[in-house]
């Protein structure tokens, strides 16, 4: 049955896993780029901010895959 903006359960999912994927792949992005600052000689401390907001955007699109998995039936 669709909600109010006409969206059914099987869209929402979809949307879903899709900011899913989205958050992760924004975590490797930061992953990447504090490797290369740590490789260029940047200093710890703000090699180990992007490595936690890293771990942040990977956890929250863990927790939205987790969220928006197919109904086990």
């Amino acid at each position: 049955m669709p909600d109010l903006w006409g969206k059914t359960p099987e869209e929402r999912r979809r949307r879903g896993r899709w900011f899913g994927w989205w958050y992760i792949f924004i975590g490797l992005g930061f992953l990447l780029l504090g490797l290369n600052r740590w490789l260029q000689g940047e200093r710890a401390w703000i090699v180990l901010l992007r490595a936690g907001i890293a771990a942040g955007f990977m956890v929250l699109g863990w927790m939205q895959l987790k969220a928006n998995a197919a109904p086990k039936s």
